[in-house]
Protein backbone atom coordinates (compact mmCIF):
# COMPACT_ATOMS: atom_id res chain seq x y z
CA UNK A 1 0.00 0.00 0.00
CA UNK A 2 1.41 3.30 -1.10
CA UNK A 3 1.56 6.11 1.39
CA UNK A 4 -0.68 9.45 0.80
CA UNK A 5 2.22 12.17 -0.94
CA UNK A 6 1.63 14.84 2.71
CA UNK A 7 3.42 11.09 4.80
CA UNK A 8 6.12 10.77 2.48
CA UNK A 9 9.61 11.85 3.79
CA UNK A 10 12.04 12.62 1.33
CA UNK A 11 15.20 12.25 2.42
CA UNK A 12 17.83 14.64 3.15
CA UNK A 13 21.02 15.09 1.46
CA UNK A 14 23.75 17.00 2.37
CA UNK A 15 26.09 19.21 -0.09
CA UNK A 16 30.35 18.75 0.47
CA UNK A 17 29.88 22.30 1.74
CA UNK A 18 27.34 20.96 4.73
CA UNK A 19 30.08 17.91 5.46
CA UNK A 20 32.03 20.55 5.92
CA UNK A 21 30.62 22.64 7.98
CA UNK A 22 29.11 20.43 9.80
CA UNK A 23 32.64 19.01 11.02
CA UNK A 24 33.93 22.63 11.36
CA UNK A 25 31.11 23.28 13.62
CA UNK A 26 31.14 19.92 15.44
CA UNK A 27 27.32 19.04 14.69
CA UNK A 28 26.65 15.64 13.95
CA UNK A 29 24.58 15.01 11.09
CA UNK A 30 21.42 13.23 13.08
CA UNK A 31 21.61 17.11 14.53
CA UNK A 32 21.30 19.05 11.34
CA UNK A 33 18.72 16.18 9.67
CA UNK A 34 16.59 16.86 13.10
CA UNK A 35 16.51 20.37 12.89
CA UNK A 36 15.56 20.76 8.97
CA UNK A 37 12.44 18.04 10.04
CA UNK A 38 11.65 19.92 13.10
CA UNK A 39 12.00 23.64 12.54
CA UNK A 40 9.20 25.16 11.19
CA UNK A 41 9.17 26.58 7.65
CA UNK A 42 7.81 30.39 7.14
CA UNK A 43 7.30 32.49 3.32
CA UNK A 44 10.45 34.34 2.12
CA UNK A 45 11.12 36.49 -0.60
CA UNK A 46 10.21 34.79 -4.07
CA UNK A 47 7.58 32.21 -3.07
CA UNK A 48 10.61 30.06 -1.39
CA UNK A 49 10.62 28.93 2.22
CA UNK A 50 13.08 29.51 5.19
Amino acid sequence: MDLPKSARVKPIRLSGHAFRYIEKRGFTIAEVEEAIRTTPWSPAELQRLE
